[in-house]
């Protein structure tokens, strides 16, 4: 699967929402903070897109579209929706 080449470059400490894609390339990562606590590491060529992010019940979901992410969630659950490969 090739990633989509019209995305646009982020800065540091941007503020991501609902419905936001997040992916890198071949010679990048990403690391995305929510609560200043529970981080998603995205690896190279990865993308994501931002579920749900809600403080009111405290949930978080994101959907792996394809490549390889490293979750650490303290005190919060979150929850990853795979992309379903057809064989």
């Amino acid at each position: 699967r090739e990633l989509d080449s019209s995305f646009q470059p982020i800065a540091p400490l941007s503020k991501i929402y609902e419905q936001d894609t997040i992916q890198t390339n071949d010679s990048g990562i990403s690391e995305i903070i929510f609560n200043k606590q529970n981080v998603i590491r995205l690896n190279k060529n990865t993308q994501i897109q931002i579920e749900r992010v809600s403080g009111e019940s405290n949930e978080i979901a994101v959907r792996l579209i394809d490549g390889e992410i490293w979750v650490n969630s303290k005190n919060q659950p979150i929850r990853i929706i795979t992309e379903k490969t057809s064989t």
